[in-house]
C-alpha cells in the first residue's frame, strides 16, 4: 500500500534553498530606523532644509507631503514619572523625548503619551498607534492620516 498524502501528491512543491523570509530578515525590518547626521554635519557641513522641531510641526498639515515608508512611524524615548512631564523635547538630530508625570503602571504612561504626542503633532489621539514598545522606553508609534 502506498501513501498518498505527499506533498508532490497534493500539488505542492517541497521547498529547496534558502526561505523566502528569514528569521533575521524579520528583526531587521522590525527595527527603528534613525539616521544620525551629525558626522555629516560635522565634516561635510551639511544642514537640513528644516530643523525637527519645523518638521514635526508641519507633519500632519493639510498640504504636507505625503507620507511613504518607514515616514509614518515616530518613535520616542519615554521618561515615566518625571516631574518635568508633561514634556516633549527635540533633539537637535530629531529625537523625540517625552516626560510623563504618570508612572509606568497599568498603561496609565502609555496614555499620557500617546495624548502628549498628539497635541505636539497636533493631531487628534485616535491617529496614533502604539506599534512596539509598551513595556519599553522606546517606543515606536504608526501615526495614519
Amino acid at each position: 500500500m502506498t501513501r498518498q498524502g505527499t506533498a508532490r501528491s497534493a500539488g505542492v512543491t517541497p521547498r529547496t534553498g534558502q526561505p523566502p523570509l528569514t528569521r533575521f530578515a524579520c528583526w531587521i525590518s522590525s527595527q527603528a530606523c534613525t539616521i544620525d547626521i551629525s558626522k555629516a554635519r560635522r565634516e561635510l557641513g551639511y544642514r537640513p532644509l528644516k530643523d525637527g522641531t519645523e518638521g514635526l510641526a508641519e507633519f500632519g498639515r493639510p498640504g504636507a507631503p505625503a507620507l511613504c515608508g518607514m515616514a509614518d512611524t515616530v518613535v520616542v524615548k519615554v521618561k515615566p514619572g518625571s516631574r518635568k512631564g508633561p514634556l516633549v523635547e527635540v533633539g537637535s538630530d530629531g529625537e523625540l523625548t517625552i516626560y510623563v508625570r504618570e508612572p509606568a503602571v497599568d498603561g496609565k504612561a502609555n496614555n499620557a503619551v500617546i495624548r502628549l504626542l498628539a497635541a505636539h503633532l497636533q493631531l487628534p489621539r485616535s491617529r496614533m498607534e502604539l506599534v512596539s514598545g509598551a513595556t519599553s522606553r522606546l517606543k515606536r508609534f504608526r501615526v495614519s492620516r
